[in-house]
C-alpha cells in the first residue's frame, strides 16, 4: 500500500512539474518560418549576389525578440526564425515554376520572394496562389498584371528617402561598395517581410493581415 501511494506521489509530483514547466516557458517561445528566394541566373552573378547581399543585410538587422540575449539564433525576421532557400535559376517560366513546386511541396515554404521576369512571374502565380503561399514580386511587376489576390503583393516603389540612406551607408559598411538597384530590392523586401511577420506575431494563415 505504502508503495502505491509512493508511485501516486511522484506521478503528481510529474504532472506539477510538468504544468510549471509549460506555464512558466515564455510566450515568445521561438517558432519557424520558411522563405524561398527566386532569382535569374547570369553568366557573371552580379545581380544574384547583390539581391542577396541586400536582403542579407536587412535579416541581419533585423532584432531578434524570439531568444534570450547571448543565444545564437541563426537568421530571423519579424522576430521569427527563418530559413531561407534560394533558387538562382529561375528566370525561364518552365524552372520558375519547377522550383516552386519544390519549395511548396518539399521545402513547405510560407512565402516566396521573386526577383524574376514577368513571363516567370506568370508561371508560378498559380502554383503559389492556389497553395496558400504568400507571393512578393520584387522586379517591376504591377498588381494589374495578375489577377487579384491577398496572397500577392507587387514591390514597385522604392523605400522612403530616410529609409533607402540608412540602406545605403549601413550596406557601404558591410560589403565596401555602393549597393545596386538588386541590392535595395533584396533589401526592401526583407524589411517588408520583416514588418509584415512582427505585426501578424507569425500567423501566415490570416492572409490579409499579412498583406
Amino acid at each position: 500500500m505504502g508503495s502505491q501511494i509512493t508511485r501516486y506521489r511522484i506521478a503528481a509530483l510529474s504532472f506539477f512539474v510538468l504544468i510549471w514547466l509549460l506555464l512558466s516557458a515564455s510566450p515568445v517561445l521561438a517558432h519557424e518560418f520558411r522563405l524561398g528566394i527566386l532569382l535569374t541566373a547570369s553568366a557573371d552573378e552580379p545581380v544574384e549576389q547583390t539581391f542577396l547581399a541586400g536582403f542579407r543585410l536587412a535579416v541581419d538587422q533585423s532584432p531578434d525578440v524570439s531568444h534570450p540575449p547571448g543565444e545564437d539564433a541563426g537568421d530571423h525576421l519579424g522576430g521569427v526564425d527563418v530559413a531561407i532557400i534560394v533558387v538562382e535559376n529561375a528566370g525561364e517560366p518552365d524552372a520558375a515554376r519547377q522550383a516552386v513546386l519544390d519549395l511548396i511541396e518539399e521545402e513547405g515554404v510560407a512565402v516566396v520572394v521573386a526577383d524574376l521576369p514577368t513571363a516567370a512571374l506568370e508561371a508560378i502565380f498559380d502554383p503559389i496562389t492556389e497553395s496558400n503561399t504568400l507571393l512578393l514580386a520584387t522586379s517591376g511587376a504591377t498588381d494589374a498584371a495578375f489577377s487579384t489576390s491577398p496572397l500577392f503583393f507587387a514591390m514597385n516603389a522604392p523605400g522612403t528617402p530616410e529609409i533607402m540612406e540608412s540602406f545605403t551607408k549601413a550596406f557601404r559598411e558591410a560589403y565596401g561598395r555602393e549597393p545596386s538597384k538588386a541590392a535595395a530590392r533584396g533589401y526592401l523586401a526583407a524589411r517588408l517581410i520583416d514588418d509584415a511577420v512582427a505585426a501578424t506575431d507569425g500567423e501566415f494563415s490570416n492572409e490579409q493581415a499579412f498583406y
